[in-house]
């Protein structure tokens, strides 16, 4: 983001999460609140077709 020094932002909740992660054993994961359709490896990112896997 511009104008946002990315070294002074909080990235707790983020390297929380990823730990959860790296300790799960899933097939696929789905997640939304992006505001965009995307998959990246076994990550589905839903926006609008949150009905269509």
């Amino acid at each position: 983001m511009a104008g946002v020094d990315q070294n002074k932002v909080d990235k707790s909740t983020e390297e929380w999460l990823d730990g959860i992660e790296d300790r799960q054993d899933y097939g696929k994961w789905y997640c939304g609140h992006y505001h965009t359709e995307k998959r990246i490896d076994s990550l589905q990112i839903m926006f609008e077709n949150f009905g269509v896997v």
